[in-house]
């Protein structure tokens, strides 16, 4: 698949990978969604579209991104810079650099039909008052209600997922 094909939306990182991970070309491999944080919600991340210097990140209150495994892990990140599906190592070197405490990432990894099935958002979380924050997706919200921010909560178990740091993923991914 190319980035083209994807539904894309800037500034909504979660219903473009809703809608990615559904994607007919993907259905067939093993795979799952990341929602990247921290305590902080503050997590740099380089290699992003969004930053206007590519030396320099974006720090990000929250991403999402999708792992697929296609003789290797690759990742697809409808905001990055690096090549659409580019292998998992080069996507954690370059994305990720070097980033310590208390700005290291931690992962929210999810079942995509978990995901599918449970994120809701009525894009309330991009509102600031009345006007919303980036234009919002020519499609329509998902679900009703919003929760998405109970998914950036890495302390809220009460939404699908396992929480772990960048040390473990890297361990799963790359053994």
């Amino acid at each position: 698949m190319n980035r083209d094909a994807a539904l894309y939306q800037p500034f909504y990182c979660e219903e473009n990978v809703w809608h990615l991970a559904r994607h007919e070309a993907f259905v067939d491999f093993e795979r799952f969604v990341a929602f990247v944080s921290n305590e902080r919600r503050g997590v740099p991340l380089w290699c992003q579209r969004a930053s206007p210097d590519p030396e320099m990140p974006v720090l990000w209150d929250y991403h999402v991104i999708l792992f697929v495994e296609d003789d290797g892990w690759r990742v697809f990140d409808l905001d990055t810079t690096l090549p659409f599906g580019v292998d998992v190592r080069r996507y954690l070197v370059e994305t990720f650099r070097l980033v310590r405490a208390p700005f290291a990432p931690r992962f929210r990894l999810i079942d995509p039909d978990d995901f599918a099935k449970s994120l809701a958002t009525d894009r309330s979380h991009m509102l600031d008052g009345e006007t919303y924050r980036a234009p919002p997706p020519p499609w329509d919200v998902i679900g009703v209600g919003s929760n998405v921010m109970r998914f950036v909560d890495l302390a809220d178990e009460g939404v699908p997922g396992e929480v772990v740091d960048l040390d473990v993923l890297v361990q799963r991914l790359l053994r």
